[in-house]
């Protein structure tokens, strides 16, 4: 948090955010699953960029059925794994949501987020 928001934000908000954040350490299991989900990814990535040097060196020949049977399954794990990757971290954010409107309310939770991203937009030149 900088401290051009702390001028922002009261001090119910503040703790808002604080509470959010400490519910981002006690839920931090499904962060650890979206970090390994994003190791697999640059696996994934890198047996891609192998099998793409492989087949431009000459050190791979496959048919060209094959390759595109290869290539459609490669699109549909990636898919997949993006997808489940987002959802876990969309599932992290809202359970440190959850976490701090059960310790401090709803309303200086919204008020914060409300005036984190307008204050975001602002910075970035957003009108």
């Amino acid at each position: 948090m900088s401290d051009k928001l702390l001028k922002v934000l009261n001090e119910e908000e503040l703790k808002a955010v604080y509470f959010h954040e400490e519910g981002h350490k006690k839920y931090h299991v499904l962060l650890e699953i979206a970090s390994t989900g994003g190791s697999f990814w640059l696996l994934f990535l890198a047996f891609i960029m192998a099998i793409s040097l492989g087949k431009e060196l000459n050190l791979i020949d496959i048919a060209v059925g094959e390759s595109l049977f290869i290539f459609m399954f490669l699109i549909l794990l990636t898919s997949s794994i993006l997808s489940m990757i987002m959802l876990w971290y969309w599932l992290n954010e809202h359970e440190a949501d959850v976490y701090s409107s059960k310790k401090i309310g709803v309303k200086p939770l919204i008020s914060a987020l409300v005036k984190i991203y307008t204050y975001k937009r602002l910075e970035e030149g957003f009108h």
